[in-house]
């Protein structure tokens, strides 16, 4: 089967996406447990990547309130721009200048130039 789209031009695509949509940048922070004498764990989240790693924060739709432990918060969707292949799993955390968001999705399209990563923005802290 022939692709739509060349990989070397899905690749300069990409490139020009870097420097042209992705004017923001953003840390990975990555869940790690350590068991605890206890049973249970610390759950902490440091950040995953060395250098700071571009994106863009687009609007994904309205704000909603949900139950969390009992407690009535809001959430605002949003979706976040990054280079394609970034190291992004569904229990990170992205942190985009002071605003954290939780990751929701991580997928990806077979002709996407950028990953598109489904957020929640959370009015709880932490």
């Amino acid at each position: 089967m022939t692709a739509l789209i060349a990989a070397s031009t899905r690749a300069r695509l990409a490139n020009w996406a870097i420097q042209e949509i992705l004017t923001d940048t953003c840390d990975i922070l990555r869940e790690t447990r350590v068991r605890v004498p206890s049973g249970g764990y610390i759950i902490t989240y440091p950040k995953h990547n060395t250098d700071p790693i571009p994106c863009a924060v687009i609007g994904g739709g309205n704000p909603q309130e949900q139950l969390i432990a009992g407690q009535e918060v809001g959430a605002i969707p949003a979706h976040i721009l990054l280079p394609l292949g970034t190291d992004i799993l569904g229990s990170d955390r992205i942190k985009v200048g002071s605003i954290t968001y939780h990751v929701i999705d991580t997928g990806n399209a077979t002709y996407d130039i950028v990953q598109k990563v489904l957020v929640r923005q959370s009015s709880l802290t932490g």
